[in-house]
């Protein structure tokens, strides 16, 4: 259920931030979506198409190249506009954009939770739960094996110093990019519940203990219940 809603809302909040101008957390949301693809059946040469573009537009320019050789697969070249089929071809025949460390996996069986290969610069922030170092695209904790709630605005895993909540759904934010949304936008809404978000209807909080246990323990039992029922659906599949 989460893993579901995660992917569902990373896909929204990536074209919010390329509607924005916001290349590089677009690029990294539909990244997160991408090594999922499968789960997007009737999408996935538009979304990898996408992602190909928003790459190299923030600068992941070994992912973008990544995202492009897979599009060039015989699977998915004919599905592929021929306008960027040429440009895919140009690009993954650059070598240069072969030799960097950031990689993407050759299927998308691993869980979006524990991605870590977006980019070699992205930064880490303190893991709400631990406190250990944590890549900002990261959902999973691998030292305290805790699934980490994400910000209804980037989609960054949340910390506990600059923790806030949406007004209406109550869904977790990082409180500056919360605030610097709701500053920077005409008219910011939720993009989870669609409410209108206003400067005086947020609140940072300070003790956020509590609010954020609650959070994490709620994750990681519905992922377990998840996982548990998957295994009863394999086994009565056999």
């Amino acid at each position: 259920m989460f893993e579901n809603l995660t992917l569902l809302h990373s896909y929204i909040l990536a074209k919010v931030h390329v509607k924005n101008g916001e290349h590089l957390l677009g690029a990294r949301m539909l990244i997160r979506v991408s090594e999922s693809i499968s789960k997007f059946p009737a999408h996935i040469v538009p979304i990898l198409t996408s992602t190909v573009i928003e790459c190299q537009k923030a600068g992941l320019k070994s992912t973008s190249f990544s995202y492009a050789a897979m599009l060039l697969r015989p699977e998915y070249r004919d599905k592929l506009d021929v306008k960027y089929r040429r440009k895919f071809e140009t690009l993954v025949r650059r070598t240069d954009l072969k030799t960097d460390n950031v990689g993407v996996s050759s299927s998308d069986n691993g869980s979006i939770l524990n991605q870590t290969n977006y980019s070699v610069t992205e930064t880490s922030t303190p893991c709400p739960s631990c406190g250990s170092p944590l890549l900002e695209t990261s959902l999973y904790c691998t030292e305290c094996r805790s699934t980490i709630p994400y910000c209804v605005i980037t989609g960054y895993h949340v910390v506990k110093n600059d923790f806030a909540t949406c007004p209406g759904c109550q869904f977790p934010a990082l409180y500056s990019e919360l605030m610097k949304y709701v500053e920077n936008y005409p008219t910011p809404i939720c993009p989870m519940c669609n409410i209108h978000l206003t400067r005086d209807s947020i609140r940072r909080l300070i003790d956020s203990n509590d609010i954020l246990n609650e959070w994490i323990n709620s994750l990681n039992v519905d992922i377990c219940e998840d996982e548990s029922n998957e295994k009863k659906n394999i086994e009565l599949n056999k």
